[in-house]
């Protein structure tokens, strides 16, 4: 390897590492609030954090790995271009074919290392962070319900409890309406309330004290009412958890082979089907992600004429929130039919290397392309207009 290609490398390394950091910790609260109903409560053993973020980091990798790679090519090079260092190479017979190389070695790592993640690790640690979640909801079903506020955390129930005392669990002033049955709606209130849970069973009893319950059937035809000094209210453990959280494979936790079971057995073009074959693309197509962003990071990086690391920041964050953009139209198609799901989930990787191929080659022929330049101007103007509009408006 060359002294020039490694000198590229070393500069690679922070901006990648860097992006990786923030998206990773960025990403990781956002999946947190998703499941504050279970884990921001006291009583929760700190060690199951540190589960959570080692399970969730597979999934959050591959998609910090494509987005990694296009920031750090970016900065690159419009730090050296703005440097005239691009310049210096051309005039020193160092062509961009040579100076490609270390992307593509990039790209080319990232996109094997995030592969094996997508195929093999992302459905085992998915499986693994769904067990986590029902071992923290066994027993601590009380702390899924928020005080002061009408709370559908626990599927088919909606609860409002007036004070939680987070230390025993102790409930009180405590409204209930349960519409699990479909054919039954439940209305309790009751003084207070302890939980009692079963770990072996999977199933949590709210014994609730001093109240009443009202049953109405679906139809209006009949009701029940009756007082009660103690009443069990049985809730099973799965009830506490967000989305998915049965004994059955959620479509994250599938390994290819799951998928191909599963799409044995669907009927063909079905909405199933068409979300199995997704997620089989999807696992190919993210990873790839990787070289596609590499590569059109290149040649708009060598011939922008805006330098600095910040504007190399926000462009690659604009072009890889596009592409995200694309994949998830992409993705509501192909689920819907609208399109081949082999289409939708590939789109965003076909658009984008068709940008970067004929970026690449017009910097070949030294044909000035500024896109990057474009898209500065065009959010000056933007914001010029809005900041005329403001004034104005004084």
């Amino acid at each position: 390897m060359s002294i020039i290609n490694r000198y590229i490398l070393r500069e690679h390394a922070p901006p990648f590492v860097l992006t990786i950091a923030l998206f990773i910790m960025v990403m990781f609260t956002a999946r947190l609030m998703k499941l504050s109903d279970v884990v921001f409560t006291s009583g929760v053993k700190p060690m199951y954090f540190f589960e959570i973020f080692l399970y969730l980091m597979p999934y959050l990798l591959v998609y910090a790995l494509p987005a990694a790679t296009l920031v750090s090519v970016l900065v690159v090079f419009l730090r050296m271009a703005g440097d005239q260092e691009i310049t210096a190479l051309k005039a020193s017979g160092v062509g961009l074919l040579s100076i490609i190389s270390p992307v593509l070695l990039v790209a080319g790592l990232a996109f094997a290392f995030s592969s094996c993640l997508n195929i093999w690790m992302v459905p085992l640690a998915n499986r693994a962070l769904k067990n986590t979640l029902i071992r923290i909801a066994k027993g601590q079903t009380h702390l899924a319900i928020t005080e002061g506020v009408f709370n559908d955390s626990i599927r088919g129930v909606l609860f409002y409890v007036r004070k939680v005392d987070q230390q025993s669990g102790r409930l009180q002033g405590i409204f209930i309406s349960d519409e699990r049955d479909p054919k039954v709606s439940t209305t309790i209130v009751a003084d207070s309330g302890t939980v009692f849970p079963d770990e072996r069973a999977g199933v949590s009893t709210l014994r609730l004290f001093s109240g009443k319950i009202l049953r109405v059937e679906g139809d209006l035809s009949r009701f029940q009412g009756l007082d009660f000094n103690t009443y069990d209210f049985q809730l099973a453990t799965g009830d506490v958890l967000p989305g998915d959280s049965g004994r059955d494979k959620g479509l994250r936790e599938l390994t290819i082979g799951d998928i191909n079971e599963r799409l044995a057995k669907a009927a063909p073009d079905s909405r199933d089907a068409n979300t199995l074959k997704m997620q089989y693309h999807k696992k190919f197509a993210i990873p790839f992600a990787c070289i596609v962003l590499g590569f059109l990071g290149f040649p708009l990086g060598v011939q922008a004429r805006i330098a600095g690391r910040y504007f190399g920041v926000a462009a690659a964050l604009v072009l890889f929130l596009m592409y995200y953009l694309f994949l998830t139209a992409g993705w509501s198609l192909g689920e819907n039919g609208n399109i081949p799901p082999l289409l939708g989930m590939w789109f965003p990787n076909g658009a984008f290397t068709l940008v970067g191929v004929y970026l690449f080659f017009a910097a070949l022929k030294d044909r000035p392309v500024d896109p990057l330049g474009l898209i500065a101007r065009g959010i000056g103007r933007v914001r010029d207009m809005l900041a005329g509009r403001l004034l104005g408006s004084v």
